[in-house]
C-alpha cells in the first residue's frame, strides 16, 4: 500500500492544505463578485457615462457630416507615443474624442467619438 492510502500526518496536510486553498478561491470569488457589483452599481449612478437616446451627429445629413469634419479639422492635435510602430495623434475637445495612426503615410486606424 503506498503511503497516500495510509493514515498520515502527511496526509492530514495535504487534505488540510486543499481545504485551505478550497476557502481562498471561493472568498476570492465572493470579493471578486463583490467588487464588480460594487462598481457596476458605481458606474450606472456616473450622470456623464449615461448616454442620450440620440446621437448628437446625424450621419444621414450631409452637412452634419461636413461640420463634424471641419470639426476634426480645427481640432487641436496631440501627438502620444504609438503601442507599436507608426505616428499617432489624439484629438481631445469639448464636441469629440479621438485618435488616429498612420505609418508610412497610410491610415492604419481612425477611431471618433462624438
Amino acid at each position: 500500500m503506498d503511503w497516500f492510502h495510509q493514515d498520515t500526518p502527511f496526509k492530514a496536510c495535504v487534505a488540510l492544505w486543499m481545504r485551505i486553498e478550497s476557502i481562498r478561491f471561493q472568498v476570492k470569488f465572493a470579493l471578486a463578485n463583490y467588487l464588480f457589483l460594487a462598481i457596476d452599481n458605481r458606474v450606472r449612478d456616473l450622470k456623464f457615462l449615461q448616454t442620450s437616446s440620440h446621437p448628437k451627429v446625424d450621419l444621414h445629413k450631409p452637412k452634419a457630416v461636413k461640420k463634424l469634419l471641419k470639426a476634426v479639422q480645427n481640432a487641436p492635435f496631440e501627438k502620444v507615443t504609438p503601442v507599436a510602430a507608426g505616428y499617432e495623434q489624439r484629438i481631445v475637445n469639448s464636441e469629440l474624442t479621438g485618435s488616429y495612426l498612420t505609418l508610412e503615410n497610410r491610415l492604419v486606424h481612425l477611431g471618433l467619438t462624438v
